[in-house]
């Protein structure tokens, strides 16, 4: 029988089981972390569909091995017993994935390999994106309603987004709501999802990768949406600024279409002294500004400062716990962002380094590069929301 971990890290796996102090009778269905420091429960590796399919992978990389390794909880009947992530967990009975507060359809989101990895010596400096950078990113498409069937029909991309899943976007509330695009958007409506797109003047895209000097992505990806799902408390203060949309069709994940996770790590709610990113076309429900991708770093203000230096433009603006702002190097921020597009983090502590969505685009600062914050949905607080309409 083939050893399931190499012997090379014997005295790792040791340490990593004495650190979790799980007793051998209480060790299956024990709580624990992932490698990626998801919340996890531990489960013969069977029972964990990832893991499993990472274990019999052929060929197996140095970083599969690890992964493995590092995943273990210990043994019971000789059977490794491995760390698997909550949300991933089967349940033998039902078939189901088992979480804390939901209950959601297997496979409904990526492993933390599966998401758009992030390359940190590329992020910083400039403003415009690669091709293949931040490949999560898409376009909302709207339609002019015009009474003439016959009628050359208009669109246009007035906000965005990031897939989150083969069949699902998030985005902002305010870029789905009837009720608001009948005022900020007359006659047009939400049509579909552009994906994969980096130069809108161009399809394909070529230009300079994230590894490469020069490539070029496939043509653009447009999906229609099944379904639209506005945060039930969504207000015109853009508190619960949150949607997501079901797309018509499961999307294949490319270089140029790939997933962002999302922030399950209780170490994502507290965002006070993290740097992000925030990605786009600089198109809002009212304004456009550029063609191809764009990036921008910022960082994160405390709330109660936030809404002080808000206060300022409008005595009424308030700032929830769900919410979250940010103010970019020479006051750029969500200037450069979509309305409804995602606010960035790099995930380090993953043995694939990977980017996280924290927040969701809601408003930002008028007129655009003053020097007040962008205000953002804070994405670690409506995960349950998110799980309950997968």
């Amino acid at each position: 029988m083939i050893s399931l971990f190499a012997p090379s890290i014997k005295m790792l796996l040791l340490l990593v089981f004495f650190a979790n102090f799980i007793a051998i009778g209480s060790l299956q269905t024990a709580k624990c972390y992932t490698p990626d420091q998801y919340p996890g429960v531990c489960v013969e590796l069977k029972q964990c569909e990832p893991l499993y399919k990472i274990r019999y992978k052929v060929p197996q990389t140095k970083e599969d091995r690890i992964f493995l390794s590092l995943s273990l909880c210990g043994f019971r009947h000789k059977q490794p017993i491995v760390c698997c992530s909550s949300l991933k967990y089967v349940n033998p009975k039902n078939n189901l994935i088992q979480g804390k507060e939901f209950i959601v359809p297997q496979n409904s989101l990526p492993e933390p390999a599966e998401c758009s990895a992030a390359h940190e010596e590329r992020i910083f400096g400039g403003d415009e994106a690669k091709v293949d950078e931040f490949p999560f990113s898409a376009l909302l498409l709207y339609t002019k309603v015009v009474s003439d069937s016959s009628a050359q029909p208009e669109y246009s991309y007035n906000c965005g987004g990031s897939l989150i899943s083969h069949n699902v976007v998030l985005t902002a509330a305010h870029c789905v709501s009837a009720s608001i695009l009948r005022t900020s958007l007359r006659n047009y409506e939400l049509r579909g999802v552009r994906l994969g797109e980096y130069n809108l003047k161009t399809n394909p895209d070529c230009g300079e990768g994230v590894t490469e000097d020069y490539i070029c992505a496939p043509k653009v990806l447009d999906v229609g949406i099944d379904q639209q799902i506005v945060h039930e408390l969504f207000n015109r203060d853009k508190h619960y600024d949150i949607a997501l949309l079901k797309l018509s069709q499961r999307v294949e994940y490319s270089n140029f279409i790939k997933p962002i996770c999302l922030p399950f790590d209780d170490i994502f709610r507290n965002t006070d002294n993290l740097n992000f990113i925030v990605t786009g076309f600089g198109r809002t429900e009212v304004s456009d500004f550029s063609d191809i991708k764009l990036k921008t770093n910022v960082g994160a203000v405390r709330n109660d400062e936030c809404e002080k230096l808000l206060i300022t433009q409008d005595s009424s603006k308030t700032i929830l716990s769900s919410q979250l702002c940010a103010l970019g190097i020479d006051t750029q921020d969500s200037c450069n962002g979509d309305s409804g597009n995602g606010l960035i983090y790099v995930n380090t502590r993953s043995t694939h380094a990977h980017w996280v969505i924290l927040g969701v685009t809601s408003y930002g600062p008028s007129p655009c590069g003053s020097e007040i914050p962008g205000v953002y949905t804070r994405v670690s607080e409506f995960i349950p929301w998110i799980m309950g309409k997968l």
